[in-house]
């Protein structure tokens, strides 16, 4: 059996504030889309996604073909 590579989440002050990504197998899969002027904020922000990730259904959204 394959196994799945884990989610790695990363946080780092950039210039304009607290940033962050997702990566899984090396790979970026998700990343802010903006600056958090606060870290508590940022990770305030991640916890939600995940909270969202776990909790929610899913509604696929594809390209008409």
């Amino acid at each position: 059996m394959k196994k799945t590579p884990k989610l790695k989440i990363s946080v780092w002050k950039a210039k304009d504030g607290f940033r962050w990504h997702f990566k899984r197998g090396g790979r970026i899969v998700a990343e802010s889309g903006e600056a958090y002027c606060r870290l508590k904020t940022c990770t305030k922000a991640i916890e939600n996604i995940i909270h969202c990730i776990d909790v929610c259904a899913f509604e696929w959204v594809l390209p008409k073909v």
